[in-house]
This record gives structure tokens, C-alpha cells and sequence, in this order.
């Protein structure tokens, strides 16, 4: 690959103003002067040259609220490239209970037809000691922020002790946190109060997330930081409350960064009151647009330096997704546009009016979040050895934003008609020149992973300052001395797990015309977390009743049930398990995919997230192409497997399987025997599997639990100490023979038919 040089410039970063002519070779700037030369020359006269953009808050592909945003890393790398972003930061979102680590395959998976580079903030949407171990590991992978939403009750919303905890895990780590910051339980108190009193416009969204709300939780969530001894970011800074609450921070030395949105600086509430519903509704995002009030307050951070950076929230939805909110405001999917237009709408406004100086527009649109993020001087910076990610900016260029003329596939722009002052002449990314002008070069797949390192808060030996982080002693959380959580202190050393499954003196009674019939009878068992455990007994001994009465399909007529800590009726609305029912079937009428995607489909997941749940989790379970790879298997194992990817489709950490293989010849039951323990190695699934046979039981189980028939009961626990690999012949061994005769000595002495006779 030859050199390029970009001639006739001035150089403007963060804190310097020069003229200069950049030389690039292969991916990184090589030298910075006057009179170079190179293979390619781009004229940059009466141009600025300046780090490219990053925008550190963008939602690509991403589901919420029954779909997923429209702009996939393609289209939406290639919208930011247009307007001069050269990097994004997504955001990994993993559902309740979803591994934090197999949400990020799934994020991987989207990303190989970006034209520009990239990185992720990996959200916080539960907590486990699963999600405390699993974040060293994402942030060992170079993803070093994880943001939590203190709003979207019932869905993404984490409570105070776990954002407590997890910012202590992120202070231990080198992580910063990042906050979504609006009180979610006023929220959804007042979004009910509003839809009750017959307020079910676009305009009641406003109105649902008052600036107070904002205030509030910034407030909040800057104590409970400084608390546990970590900085923090809040992103998307809509209100003065906020604002206000971040400034007084900083004035105190807490470390504090406020992120303002493009579409907060420029719009305002009016656009919620347009007479044309589709107008509003595209407006709806949260925060919401505020008034112009707080528009001077934002503006006057990024003046003085207590905002820090300028990004969008891209999270584009068509109209049509937006219509499923029409007689429902709090329906209506969050989220707007703006990767194109952050640049040259904050040149046209705060350049051009002499608000923001040149320096500051780079050093609020790039240089600050990459120090923030660690990005720096790989990122946000004109310097010998930093990538070549360049926008050579005309001042003087010229265009009317329309929807019929941006690289995003929504078909509407919330700046549409705005003319702005101030666009690129050229873009560059990692020295691959992607746009010229208007004309678009970007090369889908070109884009890369940002790998980012964790910043520790100290030296070695050196201690940090005690201030506001004395903890009270005792209490519902159990604060140590030091103002750490004893429970969590303890996962270090893996003394303490959290029961997934808790049964305490659980019985089940039917009553039936001849009398009640016992189907469970003071029951005590804990399953943790990863355990594979099977039960196992006589026909009518309660087994299948039991995973029944966890997934909510029979409820308890005594003693207590939990699944991770909630209700069964609450984890089954979580969907916190899958099911696989005794005797799998599949549907002639539909092909495999299809006959996968059926419980999918019934709870209302759109197409995309059929496809994509359907496509990974049949990768899982070896069905792909499964035609060709077992044509033997094609009445058999073929339904046994489309059941249990049925049951992964919902991404639960739980898995529920009634005698999944109890009509398969021996043969084929080996094999998925086999297919199933790599699995549960694989995704580290909990796992309840009922069966008849001694022999299966005992090669899958971490765990055996052997029940009695009369009145189903659990007549002994067997903890399995059989190593983690296991090939079929260890059905020979001493030590597994050892545990099948316990197994066989509890069935017999639960069972005597002579009494029962």
C-alpha cells in the first residue's frame, strides 16, 4: 500500500491550531510537516484537518420494545463516515439472566460489515455472581465501561444495591461506569397516570420524564459513586437538574462526565406538539427534548467544561415502528437519528456562532471520550502514530439536511430542512479514504474492534483519599467495615452462589373427585448456578410435576418456591428458563427454522429477532444443515434437538428438559447424550433434566436428586464428583458404578410394591 498525504491544511486538535500536511502509510499517521510528499495527494487547502469523530453512544441493531433499531453497523458506520465519525461505541445489551460474555458473541456477530471502527460499553441489565465474575472477562477482552439504566422499569432497569455493586466491581477492575440516569419508578408511576387520564400522545412521553426525574437520579447516581470509589459517566445530559447535579460534583473533585446529545443542544420540546402525529412520534426518545432553557445550560457546559462530550443516542426507528405506539405513548419506540448530522450541526451551531471555539468542537466531538475511554492518542489525535482517522472539514461547504439524501435507511431525518454551514471534504478511516464529499467510499467490513485498557485508579503503593465512603455497619446489604458488600467479597473466594432454583417445604396437592391427590410432599432442594441436575424415579413420583411447579405451570399448595430469587409466575414473564416438553415434536407443515422460531413467534418476536435467536441457537444444538449432517437422525434426534434449541431461543440461563430423549433408540441417545454435556459446557447453562434411566442420570448430572412416588418426596441428594469430561465408556468405571448403586438403593428403598399392592 502506498502513502498519502494530506496538503495545504491546517491541523486542528483539542489544544492546537497549525498549518501542516499529514503523511499516512497503511493505517497510521508517519509524519506531520511541511512540503511532504506521497503516492496520493489530497488537497485540503482552506481546510481544517482534524482527529475524526467518535461517537461514544450509538444503538446499532439493536432490540428494544418489540423490534430492533433499523440501522445496523453497515448502514449506520457508513451515515457516521458521511458526516465525519470515524468510530462508534455500541452498546452490548444482554437480556435478564443472559450471560454477559455470550451477549457479546451475539454483538460480534453484527459488526463484520462496518466501515469504520468500533468498540462496545457492555450494559448491566441483572446481577448474579455470574455478572460479577464475567465482567474481569469482558473487560480482559478490552471493553472497559458498563452502563447501567437506572430507568425502564421491568426490562433494563437495575436497582441501587446492584449499581452499588457493580460500580465497586468496576473500581476493582479499572472499569468506568456509565448511567442512564432517570428515576424509573416515577416514571412508570407517572407514564400510568398519564395513559389513566386519557394523555396518549407523543407529547404525554414528555411529560412522563419531567426534568426533575433526570435531576434526581444524576444526583444519585454521582453519590453512590463516589461511595464506591469510582468515576462516572452520565450519558445523554438532557437538563439543568442534571447538569446542575454533575457541575457541583466537579467543583467538589469527584470525577464526573456529562455527554450531552446533538438533538438536546439544537431541538426542543415544541416538536412534541406538532399537529402530525408521525412528526412527534420520530421525536420520542429519553430523555425527551426539554426547552430552551436548558438548551443554554447545556451549551454552557461544553463553554466551560463541565460537559465533556457530544453524541447522538443513534437509535433510529421507521416510521412504521414507531406507529406501535399510536393510542400508547409509552408503546412508541425509543430513539432517534443523528450519526450523520452530529458534526456538521454542531459546526453550524456552535462553531459558527462563536459559541464552541475549533479546539473545543474536536475536543467535545473526539479528543475527550478518547481519554476518557482509553482511546487516546490512538484515537482523537493528529499525531506521529495514532491511526489515520481524518476528516479534512471545509468550512464553507454547504447542504440542506434531507431524509432523501442520508446514508440512514429510516425514512425521515429529525433535522430535515436545517441548513448547515461546515462539512467534510474528506473522511478517512485508518487511512482508507471513505468519503469524498457527498460521494460515499466506505468498504463494509473495513471497520475493526477498538481493544481498550482498563485504567487503574492509583499507582502501586500508593492509597487513595478517603472521602464519602463510610459505610454504615450492618443493615439489609451488609456492609463490611471497609463499605464493601460482604456477599460479594465472599464470590471472590466462592464461598457464596446464588440459588437459582430454592425450594423450601414445597407441596402440591390436586384435588380431584376421588380426593386430593399428593404430588409433592415437603420438598427442600437448592440448584445453583451451572449445576446439571437430573431427577429421576417411577412413573407418578413428582419429577415432571416439579419442573412443572418451577416454570409457573403448577403452582405450590404449600411452602415457598424461588427461581434467581423471584416468584415463579414473575421469572416465567422474565423468561427465565426454556422448556422442553416430554415427546418433542415437530410440525410437518414447517420447516426446521420455522418449527424453532414457533415459540418465538407466538410471544411476538419480529422477524429479525427470529432469525437471528433461530439461526444462533440451532448453531448450538448442531441442527444447522442438519439434513445433510444426520440424514439417520431425521425422525428421532432432529426433534429432539429443534425442541431444545426451541427452548434456547429465549436466551434463559435455565433449562427445564422433561425426558428429552426417553423415545430414542440407545444409540442415538448416547450420541445426544454427548451433544448435550458440550453444550452445557459450552453456554454454562443450569440445567434440570428429568429421566427413568440410572445409566443417564449419572453421566450427565453434577447432581441426582432421587425421589419417592408415595407421596413424592426426595429421598437423597447425590453430589457427583465425576470429572467434568466424560466419554461414554466411563459408564464403566468403579466411581460411576459406585453412584448408580446409590441411585439404585434410593429408588428401592422409595419404592416397594408389595406395599403398594
Amino acid at each position: 500500500m502506498g502513502s498519502t498525504v494530506v496538503k495545504n491544511g491546517t491541523v486542528v486538535t483539542a489544544d492546537l491550531t497549525y498549518k501542516a500536511d499529514v503523511k499516512i502509510e497503511g493505517d497510521v499517521i508517519v509524519e506531520i510537516g511541511q512540503n511532504l510528499s506521497g503516492d496520493t495527494v489530497l488537497d485540503a487547502t482552506g481546510c481544517f484537518i482534524m482527529p475524526g469523530g467518535i461517537d461514544p453512544h450509538t444503538h446499532l441493531e439493536m432490540p428494544f420494545m418489540g423490534t430492533y433499531s433499523a440501522d445496523d453497523f453497515e448502514s449506520g458506520t457508513r451515515a457516521g463516515l458521511a458526516g465525519g465519525t470515524t468510530m462508534v461505541v455500541d452498546f452490548c445489551l444482554p437480556n435478564p439472566n443472559q450471560s454477559l460474555l455470550e451477549a457479546l458473541s451475539m454483538w460480534d456477530n453484527k459488526t463484520g460489515k462496518a466501515s469504520a471502527d468500533y468498540s462496545f460499553h457492555m450494559a448491566i441489565t441483572w446481577w448474579s455472581e455470574q455478572v460479577w465474575r464475567e465482567m474481569a472477562e469482558v473487560v480482559d477482552r478490552g471493553i472497559t465501561s458498563f452502563k447501567h439504566f437506572m430507568a425502564y422499569k421491568g426490562s433494563l432497569m437495575v436497582n441501587d444495591d446492584e449499581m452499588f455493586s457493580s460500580f465497586q466491581r468496576c473500581a476493582d477492575l479499572g472499569a468506568l461506569p456509565l448511567v442512564h440516569a432517570e428515576n424509573g419508578d416515577v416514571v412508570a408511576a407517572m407514564t400510568a397516570k398519564l395513559l389513566a387520564e386519557g394523555n396518549n400522545g407523543p407529547e404525554a412521553h414528555a411529560y412522563s420524564r419531567p426534568p426533575e426525574v433526570e435531576g434526581e437520579a444524576t444526583n444519585r447516581a454521582i453519590m453512590i459513586a463516589d461511595m464506591a470509589g469510582v468515576p462516572l459517566y452520565v450519558v445523554h445530559v438532557s437538563a439543568e437538574q442534571s447538569h446542575e447535579a454533575i457541575r457541583r460534583a466537579r467543583q467538589k473533585g469527584m470525577r464526573v462526565y456529562g455527554e450531552p446529545l446533538i438533538q438536546h443542544l439544537t431541538l426542543d420540546e415544541s416538536e412534541y406538539f406538532n399537529a402530525d402525529w408521525d412528526h412527534a412520534a420520530r421525536r420520542v426518545m429519553s430523555p425527551p427534548f426539554r426547552n430552551k432553557s436548558h438548551q443554554d445550560s447545556l451549551w454552557a457546559g461544553l463553554q466551560s467544561g463541565s460537559l465533556s462530550c457530544v453524541a447522538t443516542d443513534h437509535c433510529a426507528f421507521t416510521t412504521d415502528q414507531k406507529r406501535t405506539g399510536i393510542g400508547n405513548f409509552a408503546k412508541i419506540p425509543n430513539g432517534t437519528g443523528g450519526l450523520e448530522d452530529r458534526l456538521p450541526v454542531l459546526w453550524t451551531t456552535g462553531v459558527n456562532t462563536g459559541r464552541l471555539t475549533m479546539n473545543e468542537f474536536v475536543a467535545v466531538t473526539s479528543t475527550n471520550i478518547a481519554k476518557i475511554l482509553n482511546l487516546y492518542p490512538k484515537k482523537g489525535a493528529v499525531l506521529v502514530g495514532a491511526d489515520a482517522d481524518l476528516v479534512v472539514w471545509d468550512p464553507k461547504r454547504k447542504k440542506t439536511i434531507s431524509a432523501a439524501s442520508q446514508q440512514s435507511v429510516i425514512d425521515y431525518n429529525v433535522f430535515e430542512g436545517f441548513e448547515v454551514t461546515g462539512l467534510p471534504r474528506y473522511v478517512l478511516s485508518r487511512g482508507k479514504v471513505s468519503i469524498v464529499e457527498s460521494e460515499v467510499k466506505a468498504e463494509p467490513g473495513h471497520g475493526k474492534f477498538v481493544a481498550r485498557q482498563a485504567k487503574k485508579s492509583r499507582e502501586p503503593g500508593l492509597e487513595p483519599v478517603e472521602r464519602n465512603r463510610r459505610a454504615p455497619q450492618g443493615g439489609a446489604l451488609g456492609h463490611s467495615g471497609d463499605g464493601g458488600l460482604m456477599v460479594f467479597d465472599a464470590f471472590e473466594q466462592g464461598r457464596f452462589m446464588t440459588p437459582v432454583v430454592s425450594a423450601q417445604n414445597l407441596g402440591l396437592t390436586f384435588k380431584t373427585n376421588d380426593g386430593d391427590v399428593v404430588a409433592l410432599s415437603d420438598v427442600n432442594l437448592t440448584i445453583n448456578k451451572g449445576e446439571f441436575v437430573s431427577f429421576i424415579g417411577p412413573s407418578g413420583c413428582g419429577k415432571t410435576t416439579f419442573l412443572r411447579t418451577i416454570a409457573d405451570l403448577e403452582r405450590p399448595t404449600s411452602g415457598k418456591l424461588t427461581i434467581n430469587g423471584q416468584t415463579p409466575e414473575v421469572a416465567r414473564k422474565a423468561r427465565a428458563y426454556g422448556y422442553v416438553f416430554q415427546a418433542p415434536a415437530l410440525y410437518p407443515w414447517r420447516t426446521i427454522e420455522k418449527n424453532v422460531a414457533l415459540p418465538l413467534e407466538i410471544m411476538g418476536y419480529g422477524a429479525g429477532q427470529q432469525a437471528e435467536r433461530v439461526r444462533r441457537t440451532m448453531d448450538l444444538v448442531n441442527l444447522s444443515g442438519f439434513e445433510k449432517k444426520y440424514p439417520w437422525q431425521l425422525s428421532g434426534g432432529m426433534q429432539q434437538r429443534a425442541s431444545i434449541a426451541r427452548a434456547l431461543s429465549f436466551d434463559a440461563d435455565l433449562l427445564l428438559m422433561d425426558e428429552p430423549f426417553g423415545a430414542l433408540d440407545e444409540i442415538v441417545r448416547d450420541h445426544l447424550n454427548s451433544e448435550l454435556l458440550k453444550l452445557w459446557d459450552r453456554t454454562q447453562k443450569t440445567i434440570c433434566f428429568v429421566t427413568h434411566s440410572i445409566p443417564e442420570a449419572v453421566y450427565l448430572s453434577t447432581k441426582i436428586v432421587v425421589m419417592s412416588p408415595r407421596p413424592g418426596r426426595v429421598t437423597d441428594v447425590i453430589e457427583s464428583d465425576l470429572p467434568k469430561e466424560r466419554p461414554l465408556d466411563i459408564r464403566e468405571t468403579p466411581e460411576f458404578l459406585t453412584i448408580a448403586a446409590r441411585v439404585r438403593d434410593g429408588l428401592r428403598a422409595g419404592h416397594s410394591y408389595e406395599e403398594a399392592v
